[in-house]
């Protein structure tokens, strides 16, 4: 967050953006330093992509009505367990990480309470080995949608009971708190 202590200026900065492959960062927006993006990125990386989706119907595989996910995080975690790279999903649900060593790296994606992991369907993270000047694609997580009961819902077939006001179908994900107890007219669902 903003303002942060540069070293080069010596004093602290309250903007940063680019414009034409230069990082500026200055006292405000005409920018008083300046460098070449190409200075501050590494050039020798190797990279994982994939892509995010979600099965509003439940299934694993992405399908021609599955939805992309934005703005999910996906990680990197070397052999140690450390986290060593973040990448966040674009409106299409693309990701791509740079990685700056060569290796074999856990890739998984981030908590999302909102959705339900269902692909890779054995364990939801990918190994992979990657080496500088590499792609290692298709890297894909798929999910379900998770449906949220509201803290003392209790209709199911009321828009109102859960986020986002659509009453789920009889085989998608929900999460519905403790406290609650969900009533329709033919059952009674609690969480379990």
């Amino acid at each position: 967050a903003l303002p942060i202590l540069f070293p080069d200026l010596g004093t602290q900065i309250n903007s940063l953006f680019i414009q034409n492959n230069y990082l500026f960062a200055g006292l405000n927006y005409h920018g008083v330093w300046y460098r070449p993006l190409s200075e501050m990125v590494p050039s020798l990386y190797g990279t994982v992509s994939g892509t995010v989706y979600a099965n509003p119907n439940g299934g694993m595989y992405k399908t021609a009505t599955s939805l992309p996910v934005a703005g999910q995080k996906i990680y990197a975690y070397d052999a140690n367990g450390n986290s060593v790279g973040v990448a966040v999903t674009d409106s299409t649900g693309a990701y791509s990480m740079r990685l700056l060593a060569n290796g074999t790296y856990t890739i998984s994606q981030g908590p999302n309470r909102g959705l339900v992991p269902t692909y890779p369907a054995s364990v939801p993270t990918y190994s992979a080995t990657v080496s500088i000047g590499q792609n290692v694609p298709n890297k894909d997580f798929g999910n379900a949608v998770s449906y949220r009961a509201k803290w003392l819902a209790t209709q199911w077939s009321d828009p109102a009971t859960w986020e986002g006001g659509i009453v789920p179908g009889t085989q998608q994900a929900v999460s519905i708190p403790g406290n609650s107890s969900i009533v329709d007219r033919k059952s009674t669902r609690l969480n379990s």
